[in-house]
């Protein structure tokens, strides 16, 4: 299994979404090309959140990463082995928040943040290593 989690650098190098995305998916070729009988799953970009009031929606980003992972997660689910796994809903509250102690300083998860991510992680691993073996 590789879970590939990239992306989020390209946006600060002033990299645009197009880029990105193209970027994105040649790697997901080329690891499918080196490793055809593992599975492959395509972490989407984290929540890039306003520093001072926590918005998601509201930053320079959001249209972007919005943009980028919606078509990884397209991309995909028309692949054989491969799937995207969307970590939004773990940073994100019900107000549209991006709670200060998950991601701080607006790029990295705290350590309760990558916690909460690594659980999630560890969750959907365990779920594909038992469907691989059937159970």
């Amino acid at each position: 299994m590789i879970w590939l989690l990239i992306g989020t650098n390209d946006q600060a190098d002033h990299c645009s979404q197009e880029s990105i995305l193209v970027g994105i998916m040649n790697i997901a070729q080329y690891l499918q090309e080196q490793r055809p009988n593992a599975r492959l799953v395509i972490n989407g970009i984290l929540p890039k959140p306003n520093p001072t009031s926590r918005e998601w929606k509201d930053t320079k980003y959001y249209a972007s990463v919005t943009w980028i992972n919606q078509l990884l997660a397209c991309y995909a689910e028309g692949l054989e082995g491969v799937e995207y796994f969307d970590p939004s809903f773990l940073f994100i509250d019900e107000e549209g928040l991006v709670p200060e102690d998950l991601i701080p300083d607006g790029i990295h998860p705290s350590g309760k943040g990558s916690r909460i991510w690594g659980e999630a992680i560890l969750k959907r691993v365990e779920e594909i290593v038992e469907e691989q073996a059937g159970l």
